[in-house]
């Protein structure tokens, strides 16, 4: 209970109003305690205060239900212990203030012990089995399947976000902390929070707890939680409280020592997170965490602590640890420490069961520097296929590049092609570009790291080319080489993705003699397969647009290349054309770099279905908002350039849109 008291001064004398109140001189019935936590009003009462417990009080059988309870008063060394009736199960959030609990079948209590060093305070709440109607198969059977989607017997959802926890009431420009807990959620649960006008996030965008430094206005603090199926709105009215103001003095809030850091009511400002990281290990491998505080100082120290034997790699003394388990269960633990109070935050922690190679060759560990090997002993240095046409005009250029899994900035990459070629740029990098001349061949890269070298190839064969009719940058010289009439002049020839098809154009300028094309298909950019015939014009002078459409295109990248024959039986192609179909085709088609340079830009395939907009959040793996921006989305493919991250490291980037959420793990190097 707090004591407000308004004072106002006048030229001529004051007027002052009070509430009337039991006055106490020192002694046990002072209204203060020695004992540390121990929280009562001006006139002795307690002030740990706890409310009645938030949750339903009917539940249908072996299903999940949130419960929580907010107590004035608590400090963080509150307890609470929970119990449930016989058969239930708490399924998370034992020793906090909220939890989730899968019953059985029998009613009774869902009680809480709640707990400081002066007393222990018990709230129950009464809780019945309800008469549940259960659907057998067919479309209400409980069960969806879009991934992610969770849903209980009943058909209702399972993906219940309980209430957001936290004070109602804020001092003007002071912080407060929230969090959400949410039934049902999975790693890909996105949380997207909002404050008052002239509010600020502090940090924990995007994860279930955040700390907002209020302005001075009323409003919500309200957060979106989405997963694949929904997006639900929870919000909390919160409002200025009148808060007590102290002028010098000893109870002014303020502090001569440094680095004491205290909020407008005199409580302290020095709020350390929870530890972030794995919760299982498996036994003598390594786990990073890290731990973000609030009110943190230079002078702020971290003392981290293990199970019994583990050992602390590397950053003890810092907020972020590399810890090499061995291998028992307990607690990852640190003492954070300032001028004013230590305080301790831990994390249980489990031994996973994990598959692991005892000693020799394939043990997973080499003594040679820059040498990857997964646990099974294999490289973990892996080269992908070379990725570029397999066939080519006599004396023109194609682009080729390969990626390779654990290549460091010393891999070396040696181009070759065919007799006759040579590689115009790009040599010594993972992408080349290759003059050809007039004969088929292999084009090879040797990758090489300081343990071994891995030669790829790729067959490349020389095809007979159609012209185009273009300007100086058409890829053929100006010099006449004979006076042969060309069959058709092929001005363009594209394929794009179109709702789970791939529509092919292609615009002539000319023909000649011919008598019809086709478009042939390739799942390797080798072997083609002819889909698709048009008749021809014969012979004409007329510009003529054509359109063919593949109904049952490839999942995942696919080649085309369009074919010409003459009334005489000779064939021509095209240039070979590539396009990406995902299963499912609206959203997200391709990110690329990935890995991409630090400030270089990352550029997204993006289908939609209909105009809208697109916002892009970036959050590195603290959770705090690196930055967020939209842009508008045409129907169809979208091809979108964003600025990557200025600095190194794993960051998840959010995408939202009318059609859909999601996540893409991006890293800069």
């Amino acid at each position: 209970m707090k004591l407000f008291i308004k004072i106002f001064f006048a030229s001529v004398g004051f007027l002052y109003t009070s509430t009337s109140f039991a006055q106490y001189t020192g002694d046990s019935a002072d209204g203060f305690s020695n004992t540390i936590g121990c929280i009562q009003n001006l006139n002795g009462a307690t002030g740990f205060i706890p409310e009645p417990i938030v949750g339903s009080p009917i539940f249908c059988a072996f299903a999940s239900e949130a419960y929580s309870i907010t107590v004035a008063g608590a400090t963080p060394t509150t307890t609470y212990t929970w119990a449930v009736p016989a058969g239930s199960t708490i399924t998370s959030g034992q020793g906090t203030n909220s939890v989730l609990i899968t019953f059985g079948g029998v009613a009774g209590n869902v009680s809480v012990d709640v707990m400081n060093e002066c007393s222990t305070i018990i709230v129950l709440l009464p809780v019945t089995v309800g008469g549940c109607q259960f659907f057998a198969g067919g479309d209400n059977d409980g069960f969806s399947n879009v991934i992610g989607c969770i849903q209980n017997l009943n058909g209702g959802s399972g993906f219940i976000p309980g209430p957001i926890v936290g004070s109602t009431t804020f001092c003007a420009f002071a912080s407060e902390a929230y969090m959400i807990t949410v039934g049902g959620a999975t790693p890909t649960t996105t949380y997207i929070w909002s404050a008052p006008v002239g509010s600020t996030i502090t940090s924990g965008q995007g994860t279930n707890s955040v700390l907002i430094t209020f302005g001075g206005v009323a409003g919500n603090v309200s957060v979106d939680v989405a997963n694949e199926c929904s997006t639900i709105n929870v919000f909390l009215p919160v409002t200025v409280g009148s808060c007590q103001f102290f002028a010098g003095g000893d109870s002014d809030g303020f502090s001569n020592v440094i680095g004491c850091i205290q909020n407008l009511n005199g409580g302290s400002g020095f709020i350390p997170g929870p530890i972030v990281g794995s919760t299982t290990f498996c036994a003598f491998a390594s786990e990073a965490y890290t731990i973000t505080v609030g009110g943190a100082t230079p002078t702020t120290t971290y003392t981290w602590s293990a199970p019994v034997g583990s050992t602390i790699t590397s950053g003890q003394g810092t907020n972020s640890v590399l810890i090499t388990f061995g291998g028992v269960a307990g607690n990852v633990s640190v003492d954070v420490t300032n001028e004013c109070s230590t305080i301790n935050v831990l994390l249980p922690v489990t031994v996973g069961i994990c598959q692991f190679f005892a000693g020799g060759d394939s043990d997973g560990f080499s003594n040679v520097i820059g040498c990857i090997q997964n646990l099974n002993g294999g490289s973990g240095f892996i080269p992908g296929p070379i990725v570029g046409s397999a066939t080519f005009c006599a004396f023109a250029s194609e682009a080729y590049s390969i990626t390779v899994g654990g290549a460091t900035p010393t891999t070396t990459y040696t181009w070759t092609g065919p007799a006759g070629s040579v590689i115009t740029s790009g040599q010594g990098t993972n992408s080349v570009l290759i003059s050809f001349g007039g004969s088929s061949g292999t084009i090879s890269v040797s990758i090489a790291n300081e343990c071994s070298t891995v030669p790829v190839n790729l067959a490349v064969t020389l095809t007979s080319c159609i012209f185009y009719a273009g300007g100086p940058s058409d890829g053929f010289a100006f010099t006449v080489a004979n006076n042969t009439p060309l069959p058709i002049q092929l001005t363009a020839f594209d394929a794009v993705v179109e709702n789970s098809m791939v529509t092919l154009t292609w615009t002539t300028a000319s023909e000649l003699n011919n008598e019809l094309f086709f478009v042939e298909r390739s799942k390797d950019g080798l072997r083609f397969d002819p889909i698709l015939y048009l008749d021809g014009a014969g012979t004409t002078n007329q510009k003529r647009n054509y359109r063919a459409v593949d109904r049952n295109p490839i999942s995942g990248v696919s080649y085309y290349r369009l074919g010409q024959k003459d009334f005489d039986g000779t064939k021509t192609f095209s240039k070979v054309v590539a396009v990406q179909v995902n299963e499912s085709s609206l959203g997200i088609m391709a990110v690329y770099p990935n890995p991409s340079q630090v400030d270089s830009h990352i550029t997204i395939k993006y289908t939609a279905s209909r105009d809208n907009q697109l916002e892009i959040q970036c959050v590195d793996v603290t959770g705090k908002v690196l930055f967020t921006e939209s842009t508008l989305l045409k129907e169809g493919i979208n091809t979108i350039e964003i600025k990557a991250p200025s600095q190194p490291g794993l960051f998840i980037f959010n995408f939202r849109s009318q059609d859909k959420i999601e996540l893409v793990r991006i890293i800069a190097q």
